[in-house]
């Protein structure tokens, strides 16, 4: 466990105002032992250098540390790798020099007897917040139980041997109020991303190009018949709702294509050329260092593709798949190419497997020879199973958290690979998966089970090769993974559409505790809406509903709206919300027929043969439970018919 991103937050909103000798100087003479009314040997310069790297240092890739005390300049957020030699020797020998027994040039250092007053003069009445210090000094400690506050103020004291009278005297013991209803830990360190989108603190300057971005926004202009729309992208959930035909698979593919600047089909093509308002694409990504890049691809109509500078951009997409509806897959993997590589195109960055290929393999022709580049799923399975490889106990994980409901009597229960075969008409071993009524080869398996059991195998594949790819190119493995699906719960019977979707929410933890795996999905079911009622947070998720709008005098737009999350709790609900504007969740004929009975109900005398008439539609289209009976057996008993 590990000190939360919202408290880290917090508590760097209180720590501003503290003067930087607090955090940094005292903190490492008070760790080293620095004595009082005496002197040792301490190059306090190194000693406070070793620190800097060890705790203000959120970004790895940088040679600045982070600027968390700006009690003078408040918009510097980064300080040099000479601090210690620079700003902090100065503000040792001079502000604070009464603090300390040193002679000029020399490296011997020790507390005078009065230090604790000196620190306590220069405070100027403030004091410093101790559970905020503590949780920033602590943020990279990892917790084998989840602490409280105080096992964490505890645990600072004792790490840097504080005195109670130091405590008394220089510290604000009183718990916050906001930690009253925070999670002070959670299961990964903090995201510093997010932090620093929070707080808006820039980049470093000299921060280089990154390989961890995420997708952040995504925004159309001008290409009929979208209505100029921008999606801001939520950092776990985002589902796309809709009716057929208004470009739910449309946003997937952009989506797609502004994290890898390729197609995996055809190219969206504006249908008409108006000089005045060009057609674009436009999007944010935005890197684990909180660097956020806007950009703005237009169509040309001369080369008939879209264009966008990619010459002097700082952020390159993490980890992406793309689930296609029709069995195909697509993969992005940053690792795979350099900086340069993506200004050029970054084609070898990305595979596109068919269905076919996901199964079997997919080979090249690269002049007189022939080479493998995607063993497929029936040889992969097959090698990592008799082999007992990591990567095969992996897909166990994650073929069981994706799997249909495990319950009495379930008809599948969790898909658990069987024993290796054979099958007539092919050479190859083959996989097998056990079901209820025994073991059936992979080959033959149901259309919903192929399509999670790929899903699985390729986002572990993907996972594997990454790693293996960030080993060769000498790279740090990404932090970032995006999964795009269209049409989640396609094949799936209801029974596993309720659990698909919190599934792959939880997926990185079979991956790596510190993945972070944002969904971005299309779906048209009311199960899958409802089954992440209990997991909806609005701080991490989004729902996008597309719906068409008349305008006087024009033709209907495609729009994006983004309702406010509610709780439904049946399917019927969801049906006949604005996500899916059904009138009834019934038959058509049904639907018909209860707003004939509604009419008649408003009327102030209605006939008795309308009545009778109506009741004879409703008892031969409605079950004899259903909840409209009440209202309507009621009414025409007032109006002297009964219904037997």
């Amino acid at each position: 466990m590990y000190v939360s991103t919202n408290i880290l937050i917090h508590a760097l909103k209180d720590l501003a105002f503290l003067h930087p000798f607090y955090g940094i100087t005292y903190l490492v003479c008070k760790k080293h032992g620095l004595p009082i009314s005496s002197t040792q040997e301490f190059p306090i310069n190194s000693a406070e250098t070793a620190f800097l790297e060890e705790h203000y240092k959120p970004i790895r890739e940088t040679e600045k540390f982070f600027r968390v005390f700006r009690s003078s300049d408040k918009q510097k957020y980064w300080l040099n790798n000479d601090y210690a030699s620079s700003g902090s020797q100065a503000t040792r020998t001079q502000m604070f020099a009464e603090a300390f027994i040193h002679s000029k040039n020399s490296s011997s250092w020790g507390w005078t007897r009065d230090y604790i007053g000196v620190l306590e003069r220069h405070l100027n009445s403030k004091k410093i917040p101790a559970y905020s210090l503590a949780f920033w000094m602590l943020k990279d400690r990892l917790w084998q139980d989840a602490p409280s506050a105080d096992d964490i103020l505890k645990t600072f004291w004792k790490e840097y041997s504080i005195s109670k009278p130091e405590i008394r005297v220089l510290f604000d013991t009183e718990e916050p109020n906001w930690l009253n209803g925070e999670g002070i830990v959670t299961k990964s360190k903090y995201d510093w991303g997010r932090i620093s989108s929070e707080l808006k603190i820039p980049p470093p300057a000299d921060l280089p190009v990154e390989k961890d971005g995420a997708l952040v926004s995504l925004g159309v202009r001008n290409i009929e018949p979208y209505k100029d729309f921008s999606l801001k992208l939520s950092s776990r959930l985002n589902i796309i709702t809709g009716d057929n035909g208004l470009g739910k698979s449309f946003i997937l593919e952009c989506a797609w294509w502004m994290l890898t600047g390729h197609w995996t089909n055809f190219a969206i093509y504006p249908k008409s050329e108006n000089p005045k308002h060009k057609p674009a694409l436009l999007f944010e990504l935005s890197g684990k260092a909180g660097r956020t890049e806007s950009f703005k691809a237009e169509y040309s109509w001369k080369t008939q593709s879209w264009i966008f500078d990619k010459k002097n951009r700082k952020t390159i997409p993490g980890l992406a798949i793309y689930a296609q509806v029709d069995g195909a897959f697509s993969i992005w993997d940053p690792a795979r190419i350099s900086s340069e590589d993506y200004t050029n195109g970054a084609s070898r960055a990305i595979l596109n497997f068919t269905r076919d290929d996901v199964w079997n393999g997919l080979r090249i022709d690269e002049g007189n020879r022939s080479r493998s580049i995607f063993n497929g799923l029936i040889t992969d399975w097959v090698h990592w199973q008799n082999s007992n490889s990591k990567s095969f106990e992996v897909l166990r994980k994650v073929l069981k958290r994706l799997s249909p409901p495990d319950r009495p009597h379930a008809d599948l229960g969790v898909l658990e690979p069987g024993t290796i075969g054979r099958i007539p008409g092919d050479s190859r071993p083959m996989p097998t998966i056990k079901h209820s009524y025994g073991e059936t080869f992979l080959v033959y398996a149901s259309a919903a089970v192929k399509r999670i059991v790929a899903f699985a195998y390729l986002i572990v594949w993907t996972w594997e090769e990454h790693q293996t790819a960030a080993q060769l190119a000498r790279e740090n493995v990404q932090s970032k993974m995006v999964i795009i699906a269209d049409e989640i719960e396609s094949h799936l019977h209801p029974q596993w559409q309720r659990i698909i979707l919190p599934a792959l929410t939880l997926i990185a933890r079979d991956l790596n505790d510190s993945l972070d795996i944002r969904f971005i999905g299309s779906t048209h079911s009311p199960l899958v809406m409802a089954s992440i009622e209990p997991l909806f947070d609005e701080d991490t998720d989004s729902i996008f509903h597309l719906n068409l709008e008349q305008e006087k005098g024009a033709n209907s737009t495609v729009i994006v709206e983004t309702p406010e999350f509610e709780k439904r709790g049946s399917a019927d609900s969801w049906l006949t919300s604005n996500v899916f504007d059904l009138g009834q969740p019934r038959s058509i004929e049904a639907e018909e027929a209860i707003e004939e009975a509604k009419n008649l109900q408003k009327q102030k005398a209605p006939s008795k043969d309308a009545i009778i008439n109506t009741s004879k539609k409703l008892l031969d289209l409605l079950a004899p439970h259903d909840t409209f009976w009440i209202r309507w057996n009621y009414f025409a008993e007032k109006h002297g018919v009964e219904l037997s």
